[in-house]
């Protein structure tokens, strides 16, 4: 589904961050595909939304597992973000 019409899907706006009901949401200036938003830290964690997304953390929560460790910071180790007993 594509409620505002301009090329993409409802969820993949989601994915992004932009407006599904706003066709000028989806702003991708360097035209890598990649809407500018995706590169966004909502969280200050150092991992970009988009990141945030694919690993399953939580996007407005650092410390998505609650464990003391950034999210980045488990990444970095290879630790889980998503375990509270994995580092």
């Amino acid at each position: 589904m594509d409620y505002d019409a301009d090329g993409v899907s409802d969820k993949d706006e989601f994915i992004a961050g932009t407006a599904a009901d706003d066709k000028d949401s989806f702003i991708d200036v360097n035209q890598d595909g990649i809407p500018d938003q995706s590169y966004l830290d909502l969280d200050g964690d150092g991992l970009s939304n988009a990141e945030e997304f694919k690993l399953g953390t939580d996007l407005s929560f650092s410390d998505t597992d609650n464990d003391g460790l950034s999210d980045f910071a488990e990444v970095n180790a290879g630790t889980n973000p998503l375990d509270v007993n994995s580092h």
